[in-house]
């Protein structure tokens, strides 16, 4: 056997056998999972209680958006001009804003105006804004399932494969990360 691999066999085993790399290699999926979880945390929490009305404005460039659906804890108002929901903003009457820009239908972009430092926005402010879109770009269509099928495109349902092409009874998604793992 070539002396490299001898050499490189004992520094690996040697290696491995230590208890700081078996201590680490446990630790740190834990760590991992722990970050994570504080992160999602700290994403769901906010500084307003559930009771809270949280009034998000709107500015709406393309003339398009103007039917305003009733949210339970959100409230949609809108305004005319970028300058109004700004002194809206600073002078506490809204929480947020977006801008609908004129050229939002070919590009998809809206911008949003908040005074939190956040890194992105909460799950439940970015799905009323999308429910908001999403209701008014569908407002003429009457297809019930249509629209159900837009707003709501695909869940997967993952299927594992063995080496030869049968159906395993193996974990996917997030439990194939979790089990071995925690194994």
């Amino acid at each position: 056997m070539n002396k490299t691999l001898l050499i490189i066999k004992h520094e690996f085993l040697f290696l491995i056998k230590r208890k700081g790399f078996i201590i680490m290699t446990l630790v740190f999926p834990l760590l991992a999972l722990t970050a994570i979880g504080i992160h999602q945390i700290i994403q769901s929490s906010s500084d307003t209680r559930p009771t809270d009305k949280i009034t998000i404005g709107y500015v709406d460039k393309t003339g398009l958006f103007n039917i305003n659906t009733p949210y339970n804890q959100y409230e949609l108002v809108e305004y005319t001009a970028n300058e109004e929901a700004n002194k809206a903003l600073v002078d506490g009457e809204v929480d947020e804003y977006v801008i609908i820009p004129a050229d939002y239908i070919n590009a998809g972009v809206i911008e949003r105006y908040t005074q939190k430092k956040e890194l992105e926005p909460s799950p439940g402010i970015s799905w009323v804004v999308k429910d908001f879109l999403l209701n008014n770009l569908l407002e003429g269509l009457e297809n019930q399932e249509v629209q159900l099928r837009v707003k709501y495109p695909l869940s997967f349902n993952t299927v594992i494969l063995d080496e030869v092409g049968n159906i395993t009874d193996a974990a996917s998604g997030f439990s194939a990360f979790i089990l071995p793992v925690m194994s």
